[in-house]
Order: C-alpha cells, then sequence, then structure tokens
C-alpha cells in the first residue's frame, strides 16, 4: 500500500543521518537535488531500506573517499543516483559489484554477502521501478528509476508501524560493518 512520499526529504534526512558515520569511516557524503519536494508513491521505510544498501556498496567500494547520491525528475520519473566517486573498479571488482562468478563460496570478511543490489533491485521493483548499473571505464553508478504517479489524492492517516529494528537506528545497523570499531564506544555516555 504506497503512501505519496517525499523522496527529496526522504534523501535529505537520510544522507544527514549518515554523513558522521560515513565520515568516521572515512567516506565523504554528498547528496544534489535541486528540488525540494518530489512526491512519488512508495513505502517511505522500503525506499530507505534500498537507498540505504545503495550507498552502503558504494561506500565499500570506495574505500576511503567520496560517495554521491543525486535526485532529479526526469518526465514522470524520479531518478536517483547512488555514484562511487573514487577510480574505477577492477574487473573482479566490478564482478563482485555484479554478482559475477560468486561460484556459491562463501564471502570473505568484509566482501558482505552479495545480496545488497538484489535487495535494493527488488524493491524498485515492487515500486514499478527500474534498477541500472553503469560503469564501464569510470567509476560505478546505480540508477534507479521510480515513478512519481500516480499520487493518491486523498490524504491518509497512518498509524505507527510496529517497531521491527528491535529498537536499533537502522542507518547505523544498515552500515555497521563498514564503520570503525571507536563507533560503537561507551566514550560520552554519562
Amino acid at each position: 500500500h504506497p503512501l505519496t512520499t517525499d523522496l527529496s526529504g526522504l534523501c535529505r534526512h537520510l544522507v544527514s543521518d549518515a554523513y558522521d558515520l560515513l565520515h568516521r569511516a572515512g567516506v565523504t557524503l554528498d547528496y544534489e537535488c535541486p528540488e525540494r519536494s518530489l512526491l512519488i508513491p512508495g513505502d517511505p521505510e522500503l525506499i530507505q531500506r534500498m537507498l540505504l544498501e545503495l550507498i552502503s556498496n558504494a561506500a565499500r567500494a570506495v574505500g576511503e573517499g567520496r560517495v554521491g547520491v543525486a535526485l532529479r525528475r526526469g518526465g514522470g520519473w524520479a531518478i536517483l543516483v547512488v555514484s562511487n566517486l573514487g577510480a574505477p573498479p577492477s574487473r573482479r571488482q566490478l564482478a563482485a559489484l555484479l554478482q559475477e562468478d560468486q561460484g556459491g563460496d562463501l564471502p570473505l570478511p568484509g566482501q558482505g554477502a552479495g545480496l545488497g543490489l538484489p535487495i535494493a533491485r527488488h524493491i524498485a521493483a515492487l515500486h514499478r521501478g527500474k534498477l541500472l548499473v553503469q560503469g564501464g571505464d569510470r567509476p560505478p553508478s546505480v540508477l534507479v528509476s521510480l515513478p512519481t504517479g500516480p499520487l493518491n489524492g486523498r490524504s491518509s492517516v497512518r498509524a505507527p508501524a510496529v517497531q521491527r529494528d528491535g529498537g536499533l537506528d537502522p542507518v547505523l545497523t544498515q552500515l555497521s560493518d563498514l564503520l570503525p570499531d571507536r563507533v560503537f564506544g561507551l566514550e560520552g555516555l554519562d
């Protein structure tokens, strides 16, 4: 049951929440959106999960460097781009990003389970959107196109959702494997 969701506000809020955490891991997160508001029909929790998966993958690929998130309107579509603004990946890194040559082996520590892109692609499909990976001789970008309509003209009341995250911040949880140990210390807890 999609709600009318402000994708620009959701992205801005999510990037703001993730910025400091990723900065501690040596990653600078940039956000660019010329529109103050971009309304789409969608599930805000699923869209947040998709965006966090894409940011996490880009941050892992860039190591220490820059990740860009850009949002714009194109016709009847919202175009979301998550880019690794570092050096182009090697063939092996690109194959890992696209889940080629996995051979059923267990991932090594720090590699991840290889589920981020399939999860993001599934969430885009649930919203009648598409997810494309652009690569080649430049750093990879993931493009997600989501339809901007039809929007529900009636305002709806939404009861608070049942908390499914065990009280943990979804941004912190999603990015936890990228963050240095000191982020999880007890300093400052008076």
